[in-house]
């Protein structure tokens, strides 16, 4: 059996960090950003921030921006998918945001084979060949882009601030029922083909 290597972004793709991280400066500063509205990537403007005074930000609220589950469909379809492929974290995050992450995975039983950051988000695609991806998960518009022009099947999780974002290896999906049912589609039609070869 050839053993799949899939690669997985982390925020917004396991978790929802920004509707932790949108209800947090909502409830700090009085306001009512609604995060369905928001469709820019980098989503601070509303309350001011710069690179820097975001990072601060992120950095003093790590515990509380980790305390939160896996997106819907999550842990199930990872579940099916260790049975025949290995997995591997590639991030936008920088270094020193890793260690948070790797405690988010051990405590909701994600077994990784690595967790790696990117320089940058079209350094993704980078590391995804270097790792010998085959499958990406992602809801970065840029490093979904990249990664697909790099070769590389990617599952786009819609999201307002992607809505742009087409390519013929990508292929948007609602969340992650959805990538669940595509599997299982996909392990039936190998089935079937294999029975019918016997």
């Amino acid at each position: 059996m050839t053993i799949r290597r899939i690669g997985l972004d982390f925020d917004d793709t396991l978790l929802p960090t920004r509707r932790a991280i949108v209800d947090y400066l909502n409830h700090k500063h009085g306001t009512k950003i609604v995060l369905e509205e928001l469709t820019e990537y980098y989503f601070s403007k509303p309350w001011g921030f710069d690179d820097k005074g975001f990072y601060e930000m992120f950095t003093q609220n790590e515990v509380a921006f980790h305390d939160i589950g896996p997106l819907p469909g999550v842990l199930e379809t990872l579940s099916l998918w260790t049975k025949t492929s290995q997995l591997f974290i590639i991030t936008g995050r920088p270094e020193f945001s890793l260690p948070p992450a790797q405690a988010w995975l051990q405590r909701h039983g994600i077994p990784v084979q690595r967790i790696l950051a990117a320089a940058h988000m079209a350094d993704k695609a980078r590391l995804a060949i270097q790792e010998n991806i085959t499958l990406f998960v992602e809801d970065n518009a840029p490093a979904a882009l990249a990664i697909a022009e790099s070769g590389i099947d990617v599952l786009l999780l819609n999201a307002p601030y992607n809505q742009n974002c087409s390519h013929p290896r990508i292929r948007r999906v609602r969340d992650w029922h959805e990538i669940q049912s595509l599997e299982c589609e996909s392990f039936n039609r190998t089935h079937t083909v294999v029975q019918k070869g016997t």
